[in-house]
């Protein structure tokens, strides 16, 4: 077995931290568009007003599995124009 030196060491553990940096900040981006889609946009939507999402998944018109579906779909369309 290869033992690993002190500053790979370092520097792998250094690495994983910036990793999970940008994934806490990616999961908070995530968590601002799912207030920005339930709340914010909503206050000024006539359309879709505040707590029409919320009564829509009650009345069963559409389930939160819908939601995560639609914007799955629209990620990767956006990802996928980008290449």
């Amino acid at each position: 077995m290869v033992q690993k030196s002190l500053a790979r060491v370092f520097y792998e553990n250094l690495a994983n931290e910036v990793i999970m940096d940008k994934v806490e900040l990616i999961e908070r981006t995530v968590s601002d568009l799912v207030a920005d889609l339930l709340y914010y946009d909503r206050k000024e939507d006539s359309e879709l007003t505040l707590g029409a999402i919320e009564q829509a998944i009650a009345d069963g018109e559409i389930t939160p599995c819908d939601l995560v579906f639609m914007f799955q779909t629209y990620l990767m369309q956006s990802l996928n124009n980008k290449s």
